[in-house]
């Protein structure tokens, strides 16, 4: 795991301050009310959370996790890791759809692309990834035996 551990800490070094900046430029620029401007709030929110989860990865992966930490990671972290890929894989999705759909100019387009309807969307998507992924944190909640 060693070359993996070191490509998470750069991927946490490069990824927090670049995220970090984004959320700057989004509150501090104008409010763009373009569902493209939707997704990627979202996407960003989901790259946040792969970052916030990514200590507990590394920790575990180079043997510096205390026991509870393992299972925190196992329980928790592990899971928010996989909320923010699928998330992250849909959100990305959306944005290629609005893209193609901007430049297309069909009539049928127009419902897809209302910042309503995308904040609608976002919605939906978070409420099912939430839902396929949380009993993975809740069901483990047995005590756990340190090996």
């Amino acid at each position: 795991m060693g070359p993996f551990t070191v490509l998470y800490i750069l991927v946490f070094i490069i990824g927090m301050p670049g995220n970090l900046l984004s959320v700057w430029i989004f509150i501090h620029s104008p409010k763009a009310c373009k569902s493209f401007s939707v997704y990627l709030l979202n996407l960003l929110l989901a790259d946040l959370l792969l970052l916030l989860a990514l200590p507990f990865k590394i920790l575990k992966d180079a043997g510096a996790a205390p026991w509870s930490l393992m299972v925190f990671h196992c329980q928790a972290s592990a899971v928010v890791i996989y909320i923010s890929l699928y998330a992250s894989i849909v959100f990305l999705a959306f944005i290629i759809i609005d893209r193609y759909l901007q430049d297309s100019h069909s009539l049928c387009s127009l419902r897809l692309q209302q910042v309503g309807f995308a904040r609608l969307l976002s919605l939906v998507v978070w409420s099912l990834v939430l839902l396929i992924m949380v009993p993975n944190m809740v069901l483990p909640v047995q005590h756990v035996q340190v090996l």
